[in-house]
């Protein structure tokens, strides 16, 4: 059998099998209720990236698992959740903080904020919304709105008159509907579809509202220096939050044979190959970007929330083990927000 006719044997072969994986590529597509909304992100602008978080370390030396929020109470408590459904607590008025396991709340809590009292109040994804008093004791404030399960609560602020914002980013994409994964917001990101609201909740009466729905996977809340207006990202506040990667902008979010290739990606490709991020200061009254710090390892290379007590900025992470700290040139008061 000579050169040229293998080769054409391989090539008929090959287009077989290129013809066969897009049939079962088709098949599959036609019986996912997976329906992707393309969508091309515009132009951004960055400053340029600095190395402003090299030097974070580590509150402790204690392995967590996930401790994508922190909170800090009156008393220089720090707290942060894990994975395991745990709520861990250090005093950073200790010459060497230890984190120690404070009270177990289930689920997977994501928001954390301290309230009137030191109560922390937690925004749980597969629970809804829990308090937590001084002395560990777990009590569940809300599951569901207007006859309506909360299924990812994901982020919290309190006002001055105790009302409780907090954000449900999925009801698609959640613990209840597609079990534990590393990371839900990249499936919702891929379907790009408006899935999450906003719901109030007032923590003096238990009136439950919601706010605005309808919202493309809703995270970070905080609330306005004047302690009334509400935001998902606005405000002078910190705010954390992960680069914008080339490879989605331009060749998965604009594509719809992409969205769903990257869909049928197995979840643990995207929680090993987590983003980098920063941390700005936004004007609350203007919208710019006042300051941002980049350049953090390790634990530090992708904030998911920042919290500033004393001059230092302290930081949660979704996939690391620690929560980071530093003293940044930041002036208060601000509100915080979240990335994820």
């Amino acid at each position: 059998m000579n050169l040229q006719v293998i080769l054409r044997r391989f090539a008929i072969a090959t287009a077989v099998l290129v013809v066969l994986l897009v049939l079962a590529f088709a098949i599959v597509v036609q019986s996912s209720d997976f329906t992707p909304a393309r969508w091309t992100p515009g132009p951004y602008t960055q400053n340029t990236r600095n190395t402003a978080l090299r030097e974070a370390r580590p509150v402790g030396d204690e392995t967590l698992s996930g401790p994508e929020d922190v909170a800090i109470d009156s008393r220089g408590h720090i707290l942060a959740g894990t994975v395991d459904g745990a709520i861990w607590r250090a005093d950073l008025n200790a010459e060497t903080p230890r984190f120690e396991r404070f009270a177990s709340v289930g689920g997977r809590p994501l928001g954390l904020v301290v309230g009137a009292d030191d109560v922390l109040y937690v925004a749980n994804h597969g629970i809804g919304l829990q308090a937590v008093s001084p002395d560990g004791q777990v009590r569940r404030l809300l599951t569901e709105v207007d006859g309506t399960p909360i299924l990812f609560a994901n982020d919290l602020a309190i006002d001055t008159d105790g009302v409780i914002f907090f954000s449900d980013s999925s009801s698609r994409y959640n613990f209840s509907t597609i079990g534990v994964q590393g990371t839900y917001g990249v499936p919702d990101l891929l379907e790009g579809r408006p899935f999450g609201r906003v719901i109030r909740f007032d923590t003096r009466s238990g009136a439950a509202s919601v706010l605005a729905e309808g919202l493309y996977f809703p995270n970070g809340i905080a609330i306005s220096r004047d302690g009334r207006s509400s935001g998902l990202g606005d405000g002078r506040m910190l705010l954390a939050a992960y680069h914008r990667t080339p490879v989605l902008d331009e060749g998965v979010l604009p594509s719809w044979f992409m969205r769903h290739f990257m869909s049928r990606l197995p979840n643990s490709f995207f929680t090993l190959n987590a983003p980098n991020g920063f941390v700005a200061v936004i004007d609350d009254q203007t919208g710019e970007v006042l300051q941002e710090f980049h350049g953090g390892k390790g634990e530090a290379a992708a904030p998911a929330n920042a919290v500033l007590w004393r001059g230092e900025l302290f930081s949660g992470t979704l996939f690391g083990s620690a929560v980071s700290r530093i003293r940044l040139p930041i002036e208060p008061p601000l509100t915080q927000a979240s990335a994820d």
